[in-house]
Parts: structure tokens; sequence; C-alpha cells
């Protein structure tokens, strides 16, 4: 990405959010300023209990955002939608 920006930090620390539930964030990929992320639910019990898909989809964005590069475009593929 060209930026001084630790992903891996960042989506363990987003993760945190999911953990209880046994919900999981998994990186796809990266090209360029895009990271394609997917939603992991094949440990979670109570689908109710995870945050529900268009406002875990608007923190995973700010909270990356927060930490990289703005222009960062991130594409969370969320099975519930």
């Amino acid at each position: 990405m060209g930026h001084d920006f630790d992903l891996s930090g960042s989506l363990h620390d987003l993760g945190e959010l999911l953990g209880a539930e046994g919900a999981e964030l998994r990186l796809v990929g990266v090209d360029g300023a895009q990271v394609h992320l997917r939603l992991d639910l094949s440990k979670v019990e109570c689908m109710d209990c995870v945050i529900p898909p268009e406002l875990l989809a608007e923190l995973v964005r700010d909270g990356l955002r927060r930490r990289g590069p703005p222009e960062l475009d991130v594409v969370l593929d969320d099975p519930r939608r």
C-alpha cells in the first residue's frame, strides 16, 4: 500500500469486536489501496448476537481508515447480505 500501516494489527483489534460471538474477519487480499475482507461465521452459535451487517461494515471501514490511509477502500463480504 505504500504506507506505514499495520493491517494485521488493525484487523486483530477489529476482530476483538467479533471474537466473543465466534465471528472472525479474514483477509482475502490487498490490491493497491483496496482491502478485501470476508466475515467468517462458521463458529457463531447466535447469529442475532453478531453486529448487524450495515453497522459492522461501517465499523470495519472507519476502523481501518483511522489506522491507515484515508483513501483506503474496504470491501467486506458478509454472508448475511
